[in-house]
């Protein structure tokens, strides 16, 4: 199989995957909103963002070595160092996540009181400081799939996820838990995702048949690798959770609550990045290692394309009908965040680009390049934050976010084209905006005309406007679907 229809298959695979994990995780959030008030669902996702930043840390970029350095090892044929780098990963990010949950869990009383100012807190924290270490098991189980380029149990691994913490939701709720079941749910899953998938990766890898050592060596250079991912790690996460962070400190629980349903509505449209960079990764590793060079340029240049050409239409739908969006999935209050999910759509066009150079960037063992982007796009998402979140709340931090991934997007290009030939796609670019915005025009034409159901209003507006958008995209030669027939089918 060639590298393209490589990339094309496991791409979506990955995607379609990801697109029912993230379908579930709606869900997930929608049970939540429900069964909470919104007090108790800010302060429930105000401690478990403050747990996924400090995350970062435990692994330090190990997760992101493994990605690399298997599919080399692969490469070299040398399958004992694929079993070592992976216990030796684990060893390695248990020991520091055990650290962390000790001081996270004598920490918690100190928090509840100066930080989240909710005695409710304590107590919280200290059952998160448990998930915090069983997020190891499940973490490097999945990158170690990445890395094998394993994609489907890669997926389903996420999928399998979000689907025991919805059972679990239930069951606990129904059982009256309330916010302690929202925990535990959690916990029970994350316990049943190790027990499910590790004997998995042992079947692919061989990794219980014999004794597998922790190589010094090998933790060396994976280290070496991780620690610059772990610094453009904290960049990641300081664009993506500070604004939950400073909110949590200078606004209420219950705007908090607002922001938490507004971002991960905007960030579903990251998994068409998510999807591709996973799929890319290892892959650009691979074409590195065998100096495949014109192979790299041609497929940076394809994805460039193709992923701007599907995500504007849905960044267009959902800024079209924010509001319906909010109401339909978390109910009437938490409408008041439309606003900021009409400015995080746009956003999550420059995290695309930006995330799947990063990941080319990862894949050339240059991590230390998205490293300092990364940290200057946190800087500056550092100090627009502290400056507007006290005043204008969840609107600026969501524009905030906005003026980050821009400057990190057009940064990460320009450095990107000094290492592989690069044609950034300008034309074929704007000829996409100029068909999402003949895409966006007749979604109001259709909704100014009709007057029925507004959710029926809305499917016939989205699908005859994307039967439209298609068409001009065929005209102006934007995609060619020979092309895109001979990937999925030849």
């Amino acid at each position: 199989m060639n590298y393209a229809k490589r990339a094309v298959k496991g791409t979506s695979i990955v995607f379609f995957i990801s697109i029912a994990a993230a379908f579930l995780g709606y869900i997930i959030r929608m049970v939540l909103s429900r069964n909470l008030t919104p007090s108790e669902y800010g302060l429930f996702f105000a401690i478990f963002t403050l747990i996924n930043f400090i995350a970062v840390f435990k692994y330090l970029g190990l997760g992101s070595a493994l990605v690399k350095f298997i599919p080399a090892f692969q490469v070299q044929k040398k399958h004992d160092s694929i079993k070592s780098a992976i216990f030796s990963a684990f060893s390695i990010s248990f020991f520091v996540s055990l650290i962390i949950a000790i001081i996270l869990f004598f920490s918690s009383g100190f928090l509840a009181e100066h930080y989240f100012k909710s005695p409710s807190a304590s107590w919280i924290l200290q059952f998160f400081a448990l998930i915090f270490v069983l997020f190891t098991f499940k973490d490097i189980i999945r990158y170690s799939f990445q890395g094998l380029q394993k994609m489907f149990p890669f997926a389903l691994m996420y999928l399998t996820e979000n689907l025991l913490i919805l059972l679990s939701l239930i069951l606990f709720f129904h059982l009256n838990l309330k916010l302690f079941g929202a925990i535990l749910a959690y916990i029970v899953s994350f316990i049943l995702i190790a027990i499910i998938y590790l004997p998995w990766l042992s079947k692919v890898t061989g990794f219980f048949k014999e004794k597998t050592k922790f190589s010094k060596k090998i933790s060396k250079r994976m280290l070496i690798f991780g620690i610059p991912a772990t610094i453009s790690g904290v960049g990641s996460m300081i664009i993506l959770y500070v604004d939950t962070l400073i909110l949590t400190y200078f606004r209420s629980l219950s705007e908090v609550g607002i922001y938490n349903v507004v971002v991960p509505t905007a960030m579903i449209l990251n998994f068409i990045a998510v999807s591709i960079s996973q799929v890319f990764f290892p892959m650009v590793s691979e074409l590195w290692a065998k100096k495949l060079k014109n192979h790299l340029s041609v497929g940076i240049n394809t994805i460039y394309k193709y992923s701007f050409a599907l995500i504007v239409p849905l960044v267009l739908i959902i800024f079209s009908f924010s509001k319906l969006f909010l109401r339909l999935l978390f109910g009437e209050q938490y409408v008041v965040g439309a606003t900021s999910l009409q400015i995080l759509v746009i956003s999550m066009v420059f995290l695309m680009i930006f995330t799947i150079t990063a990941n080319v960037f990862g894949g050339l063992g240059k991590p230390k390049i998205s490293m300092k982007i990364n940290l200057f796009g946190a800087s500056v998402n550092l100090i627009l934050n502290i400056i507007f979140i006290p005043i204008y709340g969840i609107v600026s931090a969501a524009v905030t976010s906005l003026i980050s991934y821009f400057l990190i997007m057009m940064l990460s290009m320009f450095s990107l084209s000094k290492f592989v030939k690069l044609k950034i796609p300008w034309l074929d670019w704007f000829k996409v905006l100029v068909s999402g915005g003949a895409f966006v025009l007749l979604i109001y034409l259709l909704r100014s005309l009709l007057d029925i159901n507004l959710y029926l209003e809305a499917i016939i507006c989205i699908s005859v406007a994307g039967v439209f958008y298609l068409f001009l995209l065929r005209i102006f030669k934007v995609i060619d679907f020979s092309e895109i027939k001979k990937l999925f089918f030849n």
